[in-house]
């Protein structure tokens, strides 16, 4: 009895056993019929979409007519009609999405993925390596472009405001000329006057005194002799003083009046002497601590190319910025200029006291009571003689202004020189600006602008599928008026792009696997439209031939011809963004061809020269780049690193310098949707197979099913089976 009770508790054990194991072989077998399953419904993949732009997505077969036979085929072989261990049956399968492509996680996953392995890294290190060689001397070509630009403005200003405190004092001299005085008080070169004056008034006295006292003896009873003569002689004298004295009035209230906006102007002056001098002390202190793009693409490991920049032409770019210092002024010249305006005003107001006194010294004499008359001959010559002064200093040949100003004269000669250049430059510029005004005035066709517009809808929808904000494109904004503000926002976009350049080759992976892709799958403008617009012809072409073709450049721009341009840029606009492209294109030629304007031009020794000519050659070698691109798509990088970059290298760099945002997925997978009709945002990059299938038991089920309430199996026991569910997700 004892041994039949084992026996049982034996087979009982045994068989409890025989079917753990079996289930735990269907759970193992399950687990990789579900994953070959899901593993072949992501095989069915779109060829289409791999094909033009190398992502995967579900596509093809439905996925039930691929799962169901590839989980029949593990689960129980294509022997099902033999015995088998394991009677498997499916009781329900299917598939669920898991990741979409319209995702941008996933998007740029695959992105990465492709590119990983395929996008040209040695191109992009070349184009680092071109630019490397160059880096020094940009970065000093940038800084004193834009020191030279800030000091040209600013001593504009200070010489407007020094010319406008001399012609001040000028005015105020003149005022005592104006008043006639030159008429009353004749200096020698200005005799001829048929006037009274103040020397008349002194000479005439004596005998005034003799006319008086002769009638003073005359017999009593006799008509006084001299009584017309002595009446004439005092209205004369009164009205010389008088007049005198009203003139010299009007001319010491202009003084006073003149002498205050003189020291005024002169001050403004002074204020913008010193914010130069503050300009050209940060200057230096940020050029020599600078941690630019600049810096930071020289100091990369990147190994450079042959640099032909001429040597030493850091130095000299540097020099150019030291020959700054000749432009400003020192404290003391303001200080001795403005005691000369202050001098002018002490001198009028000494003449003016002694005009006072004059005319005192001619009431007090008149009446025969002035005995001698030496006050008034005294009050007279003191007169004439203050006078004298004035008007040679001030007024002609007015020594002390006409020293001021030819102290200012050389400066004066250079400025309107590099005003000429200026103007020169600032008529280049308007013709450029005209060109590129032009381009972003044209509106596309309805057809395009319906395009866009559509496109944009795309682009929208996608942003909101993935709950992220639309980044902001750059903002169209107008261009300078000027050439020197032009060549700044040139300066700021060349730095940027070095940076750009060193973040690549430091850290930053994405953005050049993303910018890459985009130059790789996607359409870019081809320059050689512009052939007819620029009014160039290209090779082999008759210029009749290009001014036609100028008619044709409406079909360019397209969506189909333009697509990595509005991925870079995000206007929904047929022209905009092809013009904001050229524009960056022209300002980084721009900068790159002013720089070697300021080596070229850096003879002519004088900041004020140097910076307006330099402008010039840039932007007369920077519209030739521009109709070498029209030509033949290409220009060389400069005069002293002749390599060639085409159009797509210099939209690589800006795919670089303007990184990477959630905006820029979305309007690639906007333009991808438009080329395939295919809505990303529904399209499976990823699926979960979810299985549902059973196992029958052997022996004891009920046994099976007491033991399943301890919860040590992963499904259930119906009836004489034991059925489980599996759920697997994969992706591409």
């Amino acid at each position: 009895m004892f041994l039949i009770i084992i026996t049982a508790g034996m087979l009982l054990f045994t068989s409890l056993l025989i079917d753990f194991s079996r289930i735990a072989a269907f759970n193992r077998k399950l687990d990789g019929a579900t994953r070959a399953a899901v593993r072949s419904v992501l095989a069915a993949y779109d060829a289409g979409l791999y094909e033009r732009y190398g992502l995967f997505a579900r596509g093809g077969t439905p996925d039930d007519e691929i799962m169901g036979p590839v989980l029949e085929d593990w689960l129980n072989g294509p022997d099902g009609g033999h015995f088998r261990l394991l009677d498997a049956r499916l009781v329900e399968y299917g598939t669920n999405v898991s990741q979409v492509l319209g995702d941008h996680d996933v998007f740029r996953r695959q992105v990465l993925e492709e590119m990983k392995y395929k996008a040209p890294i040695d191109l992009t290190l070349e184009l680092a390596s071109k630019l490397k060689p160059m880096s020094g001397a940009m970065k000093e070509a940038a800084a004193a472009v834009d020191l030279l630009e800030r000091l040209r403005k600013l001593y504009d200003r200070r010489e407007q405001h020094l010319a406008a405190a001399i012609e001040t004092q000028r005015e105020a001299a003149n005022a005592a000329k104006d008043a006639n005085l030159d008429s009353l008080l004749p200096l020698q070169g200005t005799a001829g006057l048929s006037r009274d004056t103040v020397q008349d008034v002194a000479a005439g006295y004596a005998q005034y005194t003799a006319w008086i006292a002769a009638d003073a003896s005359r017999e009593e009873g006799t008509e006084p002799v001299y009584a017309a003569e002595i009446a004439a002689y005092e209205r004369m004298a009164r009205a010389v003083s008088q007049e005198l004295r009203q003139s010299s009035m009007q001319a010491e209230q202009a003084h006073r009046r003149m002498e205050t906006l003189a020291l005024q102007e002169l001050e403004l002056a002074r204020q913008i002497n010193r914010e130069m001098s503050e300009t050209v002390a940060r200057a230096r202190t940020s050029a020599a601590g600078r941690d630019s793009g600049f810096v930071r693409l020289g100091e990369s490991a990147v190994q450079g190319g042959a640099a032909s920049i001429p040597a030493g032409a850091e130095d000299d770019l540097r020099q150019i910025r030291d020959t700054v210092d000749q432009l400003l002024l020192p404290d003391d010249w303001f200080g001795e200029f403005r005691e000369e305006i202050v001098s002018q005003a002490a001198e009028y107001a000494s003449f003016y006291a002694e005009a006072g006194v004059f005319q005192s010294s001619v009431s007090a004499a008149l009446g025969g009571y002035g005995g001698d008359g030496s006050a008034l001959h005294d009050g007279a010559r003191r007169l004439q003689a203050s006078y004298g002064r004035f008007y040679e200093k001030y007024i002609r040949p007015g020594t002390v202004i006409a020293a001021r100003e030819r102290a200012l004269q050389s400066s004066k000669q250079v400025s309107r020189e590099a005003k000429r250049k200026q103007a020169e430059a600032d008529e280049m510029w308007k013709r450029v600006r005209g060109v590129l005004h032009q381009l972003r005035a044209d509106p596309g066709t309805e057809e395009q602008r319906e395009e866009f517009r559509l496109l944009e809808q795309a682009y929208r929808s996608n942003l909101a599928f993935n709950e992220a904000a639309a980044g902001s494109p750059p903002e169209a904004a107008g261009l300078p008026e000027e050439a020197g503000d032009m060549s700044g926002d040139a300066a700021g976009l060349s730095e940027g792009l070095f940076g750009s350049m060193a973040d690549m080759l430091e850290h930053v992976r994405d953005p050049l696997y993303i910018g890459e892709y985009t130059i790789q799958r996607f359409s870019t403008f081809d320059p050689r439209n512009f052939t007819g617009f620029l009014g160039v012809t290209g090779p082999g072409e008759e210029a009749d031939d290009a001014a036609a073709d100028s008619g044709g450049l409406a079909e360019a721009f397209n969506l189909g011809n333009q697509e990595a341009e509005y991925i870079l840029y995000g206007f929904h606009d047929p022209v905009a963004n092809i013009a904001a492209a050229y524009g960056e294109l022209f300002a980084f030629r721009l900068a790159i061809r002013t720089m070697e304007g300021l080596i070229v031009n850096k003879s002519l020794a004088h900041p004020l020269l140097i910076l307006p000519a330099a402008l010039l050659y840039g932007l007369k070698m920077a519209v030739e780049d521009m109709i070498s691109f029209a030509r033949e798509g290409a220009a060389p990088l400069s005069k002293y690193v002749p390599v060639r970059l085409t159009y797509a290298d210099y939209l690589r760099l800006f795919m670089l310098l303007h990184g990477g945002d959630a905006g820029r997925l979305s309007r690639m997978i906007a333009v991808i949707e438009r080329n395939t009709g295919t809505d990303l945002s529904l399209t499976p990059a990823g699926v979960s197979g979810e299985v549902r299938a059973s196992v029958n038991l052997w022996f004891l089920p009920g046994l099976m099913r007491t033991v399943n309430r301890l919860g040590v199996l992963e499904g259930k026991v119906a009836g004489n089976r034991y059925e489980t569910s599996k759920t697997i997700g994969w992706s591409y």
